[in-house]
């Protein structure tokens, strides 16, 4: 997973999941960082700051969506199914932002 983009899978029996794709010299990792992907967020009227909206288009995914960044965790790689889309750079600018705000960085 070398890409620099947000990589979107669906693993069987969960919701979408967003992976963050880096080279590594030994290989890749036994875990990934995930943020969830749903088609709703609770808080969404209030436009928090770790929310990203993503269009159907963006996500290439027949639903509009939103990003998690408050809910960042690890997955098993051997576990993400085939890739399902790649999130475009504007949108990924739009969460690394918000990965900073969570991040407190």
């Amino acid at each position: 997973m070398g890409d620099s983009g947000l990589s979107l899978h669906l693993p069987r029996g969960l919701q979408p999941l967003g992976s963050r794709g880096t080279d590594f010299a030994h290989g890749p990792p036994s875990r990934t960082l995930v943020v969830p992907i749903t088609t709703r967020a609770a808080s969404a009227h209030l436009e928090p700051p770790y929310l990203v909206h993503a269009s159907a288009r963006d996500l290439q995914l027949s639903w509009d969506g939103w990003i998690h960044a408050d809910q960042v965790f690890t997955f098993p790689t051997a576990e993400l199914d085939e890739r399902i889309g790649l999130l475009p750079g504007r949108k990924m600018a739009e969460l690394d932002q918000a990965l900073r705000f969570e991040l407190d960085v």
